[in-house]
């Protein structure tokens, strides 16, 4: 699936939905994966399911607890992990949160908190692991975006400022490091089974079903197969792009 040297993946937001998905798939495909979860309970369960799947590195995946919110500990975090573990070939960065509100009901912190995991944690995460890739000359970056950047939504005005703006930096990053061969690509879905999709109202499913072409959402599997693809050598030519997974919401 990768190239044979560039083993260890960095999956943000991977305890459920589609970075769980995601993690038990590369742990699947002979990658030693390191998932982070927001808790000490969620990591435990997390390192348990990635090492039940098997794959070249069972017993050897792990989960860490990284609090996205905080710069510090993101630092901190990360320190630990090198220097225990290795520097990651590849990094998938999931996690995500939404505080959905009006923009005139929105607070300062709807909007700070937003941006601090969806955005500006992804630069403190690629700034930390970009050095090991261009030493190496071999490197995968992918975010996970979102087709809201694309469409907008009422009342995610914060959301799909801080999805967007994974789609600017990705094609910047991917312009500065693609001589060293490393990739930077956003995959941007769209409307996803997961537990949150699974608790909306029977009328607004069907309200957002009646906007997908395809008429269904997604699954976790199709995310994945998206990261799989970007992973292997067949996409070593791509980079810079932004790939929907949304059954032709954005068209």
């Amino acid at each position: 699936m990768c190239e044979k040297n560039a083993k260890l993946a960095l999956v943000t937001g991977a305890t459920r939905g589609i970075g769980l998905g995601i993690a038990l798939s590369l742990a699947r495909n002979g990658v030693r994966v390191i998932g982070t979860a927001t808790s000490d309970q969620g990591a435990a369960e997390l390192g348990e399911r990635l090492n039940e799947v098997g794959g070249a590195y069972a017993g050897h995946h792990q989960a860490i607890v990284l609090n996205l919110l905080d710069q510090e500990s993101i630092q901190a975090s990360l320190t630990s992990l090198f220097r225990e573990v290795g520097y990651p070939d590849i990094l998938v960065h999931n996690a995500g949160i939404s505080r959905d509100r009006l923009l005139m009901r929105m607070t300062d912190e709807d909007w700070s908190q937003v941006m601090d995991v969806n955005l500006n944690s992804f630069f403190h995460l690629s700034k930390a692991c970009i050095k090991h890739m261009v030493g190496k000359r071999w490197g995968r970056i992918i975010a996970i975006g979102s087709v809201v950047a694309q469409i907008g939504n009422k009342g995610q005005a914060q959301y799909a400022a801080s999805k967007a703006g994974l789609e600017g930096f990705v094609r910047s990053l991917a312009k500065e490091v693609a001589s060293r061969n490393i990739c930077v690509n956003v995959i941007s879905p769209g409307f996803i089974e997961t537990d949150m999709t699974k608790a909306l109202s029977q009328e607004y499913r069907q309200s957002l079903l009646s906007q997908i072409p395809m008429n269904r959402f997604g699954n976790a599997e199709e995310v994945s197969g998206v990261v799989e693809f970007l992973l292997s050598e067949a996409a070593g030519y791509i980079t810079g792009a932004v790939i929907p997974v949304n059954g032709g919401l954005s068209m």
